[in-house]
C-alpha cells in the first residue's frame, strides 16, 4: 500500500493534484494498493505561522489511517479569506484589479 504526503508553495492544496493521481497511476499500472493522502496547501511557510498546529493535526491523521491500512484523501492549508490577500496587496501598492490580472510585472 502507497500513501502520499505532498506540499507545494501554492496555498491551494489541489494544486498537488496531478502529482498525486501521478502516484495513483503507478499504483493502478503496478498492482499496488493506494492508501491514503495529505495534500498541504503553503509549502514550507504554513510552518512558520500561527497555522502550523492545522498541518500537525492533519499528518497525525494521515498516520492513523496508515497505520488502519485505510484510504483517506486529506487537505490542508492556511484558513486565509479574500480580504486577507487585498489587505497584503495594498500594503504592497496593489490593487484587487492588478491582483486579478494576468500581468505580473509592470509594462515599460
Amino acid at each position: 500500500r502507497i500513501s502520499v504526503l505532498i506540499n507545494c508553495g501554492f496555498l491551494e492544496p489541489h494544486q498537488n493534484d496531478v502529482a498525486v493521481d501521478m502516484v495513483r497511476l503507478f499504483c493502478l499500472e503496478n498492482g499496488y494498493p493506494f492508501g491514503a493522502c495529505l495534500k498541504i496547501g503553503g509549502g514550507e511557510a504554513i510552518l512558520g505561522t500561527p497555522f502550523a498546529f492545522l498541518v500537525r493535526r492533519s499528518i497525525r491523521a494521515l498516520a492513523r489511517a496508515v497505520a488502519a491500512g485505510r484510504s483517506a484523501e486529506l487537505a490542508v492549508t492556511m484558513p486565509l479569506s479574500p480580504r486577507y490577500w487585498t489587505q497584503m496587496g495594498a500594503a504592497n501598492g496593489c490593487t484587487p484589479e492588478q491582483m486579478a490580472s494576468m500581468d505580473i510585472e509592470p509594462q515599460p
